[in-house]
């Protein structure tokens, strides 16, 4: 009976000896492939690093460590359908992980998935996200609610980003953005110019601060600004847009039709601009060209409707056809 318990517990010692060299083996192989993995990422070898990672992942699926590693990948190469996977492993193994929310979210952002995108975003901001993460998950949510018009939250939102970090170009811009579309325009000044201030050559912001004066009628100070713009890069389609209404403003049609089909020509996949070429119509008495501008407007997306508030608009504003028009901006 010893013997036999004497031979028993030697064939168990030989087995944990064979069985903790498997597993020395196993942990020496991940580790090889992380450092393979990290070497190529360091050079620039992307395909060859996921490759390594993954061969990592097969020994050890549960290290969110690698996940991450592929994601930093992923997001360099902007391909964020694959750092929606491998983030969602990583929450799948630790539920309670803000940065994994936060790049999530973020990639949701970029697909326009706005909805999921404010989902993740408040999930890591509510986790105690670290302090450098933090404004920008508030900056990202933000952006969201831009995307489902719900201005009033992306205010909010935004404000808290800044009152974080008071540098960053963008959330003044989208600060400005915001106001006018809820027709702050005063206010959409002020952001666009810090902008400014923190972008100097920003032909967005300048452009965007310029449509502001012009709905302010500050005729002088938009066209400073669209002429900078334009002084930047001639060929910013928006800036003959903006430049085309203050023509029309001041009553040189000519030039403003002149600039409208400049902006046209530089981008015909902006609603805004028909919208010009169908009011310098309007003024022209062309009223089937004015309906066929707004058609094509409605076609291809309609950023603002502050146009139609102008008083040139007040020939067709109780006619059934403009009327039909636009009911249907709206409902």
């Amino acid at each position: 009976m010893y013997i036999i318990i004497i031979l028993l517990l030697g064939v168990l010692a030989i087995f944990a000896l064979n069985f903790k060299n498997i597993l020395n083996s196993k942990e020496d192989q991940y580790n090889t492939f992380i450092k393979l993995g990290n070497e190529f990422l360091e050079s620039g070898q992307y395909d060859m690093a996921l490759a390594e990672f993954d061969r990592a992942i097969e020994i050890e699926d549960t290290d969110i460590g690698t996940y991450y590693l592929k994601s930093s990948i992923h997001l360099k190469l902007n391909d964020f359908n694959n750092v929606i996977l491998n983030t969602s492993k990583i929450i799948e193994i630790d539920n309670i992980n803000p940065l994994a929310y936060y790049l999530r979210a973020y990639s949701y952002l970029q697909n326009k998935d706005f909805d999921k995108a404010i989902s993740d975003f408040s999930e890591s901001i509510n986790m105690n996200l670290s302090e450098d993460y933090l404004p920008s998950a508030y900056g990202g949510r933000g952006e969201a609610y831009i995307g489902i018009k719900n201005f009033m939250k992306a205010l909010e939102d935004y404000k808290k980003a800044i009152s974080m970090n008071d540098k960053e170009y963008l959330y003044f811009k989208n600060m400005g953005f915001i106001y006018l579309k809820v027709r702050g325009y005063g206010e959409a000044i002020e952001y666009f110019s810090k902008a400014i201030s923190l972008k100097p050559e920003s032909c967005e912001s300048i452009n965007d601060r310029a449509f502001a004066y012009v709905l302010l009628k500050d005729y002088e100070n938009a066209l400073g600004d669209v002429l900078k713009v334009i002084e930047l890069n001639e060929s910013f389609a928006a800036a003959y847009k903006n430049y085309a209404f203050i023509q029309i403003k001041i009553g040189n049609i000519k030039a403003a039709e002149e600039n409208i089909r400049k902006a046209i020509e530089l981008d015909s996949n902006n609603g805004d601009f028909y919208i010009i070429l169908a009011a310098i119509d309007l003024i022209n008495y062309e009223y089937e060209a004015f309906y066929n501008n707004l058609e094509l407007a409605q076609n291809i997306g309609i950023n603002f409707t502050d146009y139609f508030q102008d008083a040139l608009f007040d020939k067709v504003r109780e006619s059934d056809r403009f009327l039909n028009f636009y009911r249907k901006l709206f409902f």
